[in-house]
């Protein structure tokens, strides 16, 4: 083996968290180096990921919804039972009564989204031509006819 007293610039990325302890990858890696005699000057992250915004979003499952249930409460609620004469009134009772009941067949959820910018390349145009290749692909899987075949295929490329 040969020695050398001069630097030796590696560079390139390891793709290894030499900062977690907890990695054997990263450990042995450093036990090279150290055996070695180098040393590591680069210890942040050389690309960054980007930061999409979050945004919630509320909804609720309606098809999992007993609808027998669900229309047995609304006649024995006090909508049909105790109904309000003033138009105010009603409106109110309405909706206090139908909220209650789906809050109870059908809670509000919630889920975090991200969004992402759109891509330039995804053009209106580019939807179009997609769903047109959806629609031939869904039409040849159905009828299995080579001419059906043909037309998805030559529309793929």
């Amino acid at each position: 083996m040969a020695e050398s007293t001069g630097h030796l610039p590696i560079s390139g990325d390891f793709n290894l968290h030499v900062g977690d302890p907890r990695s054997i990858y990263a450990n042995r890696f450093n036990e090279i180096l150290e055996s070695c005699n180098l040393k590591q000057h680069v210890f942040d992250p050389v690309v960054q990921k980007p930061h999409f915004r979050k945004k919630m979003v509320y909804y609720r499952k309606l098809r999992s919804l007993d609808i027998k249930s669900f229309c047995e409460d609304i006649l024995t609620s006090p909508l049909l039972q105790d109904q309000a004469v003033e138009l105010s009134v009603l409106v109110g009772q309405y909706d206090n009564v139908l909220r209650s009941l789906l809050d109870l067949y059908a809670p509000l959820k919630r889920r975090t989204v991200t969004l992402r910018p759109s891509a330039p390349w995804y053009k209106p145009e580019v939807v179009v031509q997609k769903n047109i290749r959806r629609r031939l692909e869904r039409k040849w899987r159905s009828t299995r006819l080579l001419c059906d075949r043909e037309q998805y295929v030559h529309q793929c490329y």
